[in-house]
């Protein structure tokens, strides 16, 4: 059997031992709770927005010269032919 951990089983603490018993605590694993403490204490939406809005700052400085925009067309600007 492989190696499994005790919060795949929804417990806090404990260890799997090389046949696959697994030896749990009894008390159950705060899922949102430790993904805050992974994400620094926001929650999921809060980490993606400040991804989000950290990629389209690096994006924004990036300054890309009106003559490559003209020549890279829109998406919004394509038919169905591509053109």
């Amino acid at each position: 059997m492989g190696w499994r951990s005790p919060k795949s089983g929804s417990r806090t603490t404990g260890y799997c031992d090389n046949e696959g018993e697994c030896n749990c605590s009894e008390e159950d694993l705060n899922l949102t709770k430790e993904i805050r403490q992974l994400l620094g204490d926001m929650s999921i939406a809060e980490y993606v927005k400040l991804k989000r809005d950290q990629f389209r700052e690096e994006i924004e400085s990036w300054k890309i010269s009106e003559k490559v925009k003209e020549v890279a067309p829109s998406r919004c600007k394509l038919d169905d032919d591509g053109g």
